[in-house]
């Protein structure tokens, strides 16, 4: 049963990187030499971040693809060629967000109470009326009709502004950016600063830190920008709805659902969830879930692809990969400028003398590849 072992190894969505003998070469920094057996190696240039796990993801349901509902999604409403005019993933991702704001025509008090993204767009044509929600839940399952992983994120506003005291917006991860992204198609909108995109809790550092002087609003397909100063952003189309200056202070509370399968599955708002709570807004009562130390728990990183790197035969180094995708389908390796390759997660790396190259990274069932990382590596034999 040695054969049945092995494969499932291959197949596991996270797949834990084996206790290197010696240094592990793979988190050596530049400049690094180490003895191998029949030479020596010199790290010259390395990208090969080390994967952020989390207990809060363990608590998390991601969607899948081949959910039959989402399958209907990315058909009926031809999502990929919604998209196709993107020359980037984030392009890509904003396309979908503007498109989802144009499918709402109204905004307002809920038609019927549902997350469902094909019930919501029924309704739509049908002149139905719906919240942020809506446009937040529609959002995120198209998002993994395409192979994309986003969540969904409550917000709740410090100040007592006017307007809606909470807001829905989701998160999507940026293979591209190596990171989660606020998108918001209800104000189809994402907000950068000096030219990234930034997510949840980067918006609630720059709101506590100077109210978002320094952010950039970006609008719609044709990215608009906006500073604080040049707000409303108003909307011709939904009578009375902008953005306005006190936005920002909706990400003072981040709760967190834990769970992304919306389709089949609404948001429980059970003691799963969890939210970002610190003395910064602790004057105000909301919601009371678990609250993550370290508020890196709460951006896990995806798609990825670590390498744990150790001398092998002559002239040889093991390679392990390691991995924190969903969905997994398979690594994809390319030795210097060969042709990208399907590996197993372990693999030995043959060296010619001088300058070696190996850059590794994930493709997962939908067959949206992860980030790319590599390591450069000089062999003196």
């Amino acid at each position: 049963m040695k054969w049945f072992a092995r494969v499932v190894s291959l197949l596991a969505l996270s797949i834990t990187a084996f206790p290197a003998e010696g240094k592990d070469i793979g988190a050596m920094a530049k400049g690094s030499k180490i003895k191998i057996n029949g030479g020596t190696v010199e790290i010259i240039d390395s990208v090969n971040p080390e994967i952020i796990k989390s207990k809060f993801e363990k608590q998390f349901t991601y969607d899948k693809a081949d959910n039959p509902k989402l399958k209907e999604l990315a058909l009926k409403y031809k999502l990929k060629d919604v998209i196709a005019g993107g020359k980037t993933e984030f392009d890509r991702m904003v396309l979908l967000s503007d498109w989802v704001h144009r499918q709402f025509k109204k905004f307002g008090q809920p038609s019927k109470n549902t997350v469902n993204a094909l019930e919501i767009l029924e309704l739509v044509q049908k002149g139905g009326v719906f919240y942020c929600a809506q446009y937040s839940s529609v959002f995120m399952s198209s998002c993994y009709s395409l192979g994309w992983v986003a969540r969904d994120l409550g917000l709740h506003r410090l100040l007592g502004n006017p307007g809606s005291p909470e807001h829905s917006v989701p998160e999507v991860w940026s293979n591209q950016y190596r990171k989660w992204i606020i998108m918001d198609p209800t104000f189809n909108i994402y907000i950068e600063k000096n030219g990234l995109p930034l997510n949840g809790n980067e918006l609630r550092d720059e709101y506590f830190g100077n109210k978002g002087e320094d952010l950039t609003y970006v609008q719609g397909a044709e990215k608009r920008k906006f500073k604080k100063s040049e707000l409303p952003i108003k909307y011709t189309e939904l009578a009375g709805f902008s953005v306005n200056a006190f936005y920002i202070d909706w990400y003072s509370f981040l709760f967190f659902m834990d769970n992304s399968n919306y389709m089949d599955n609404p948001p429980s708002f059970g003691n799963k969830c969890f939210m970002i709570y610190d003395e910064r807004n602790s004057s105000v009562k909301w919601h009371k879930r678990d609250v993550p130390k370290d508020k890196k728990e709460a951006y896990w990183t995806l798609g990825e692809a670590n390498m744990a790197i150790v001398p092998g035969a002559k002239g040889k180094l093991e390679v392990e990969l390691s991995t924190n995708t969903p969905d997994f389908g398979t690594f994809l390796v390319k030795e210097d400028d060969k042709e990208w390759k399907e590996a197993g997660n372990k693999f030995s790396w043959a060296l010619n003398p001088g300058l070696n190259k190996l850059t590794v990274t994930t493709r997962n069932n939908t067959g949206v590849k992860g980030p790319e990382n590599s390591i450069s590596i000089k062999f003196e034999p």
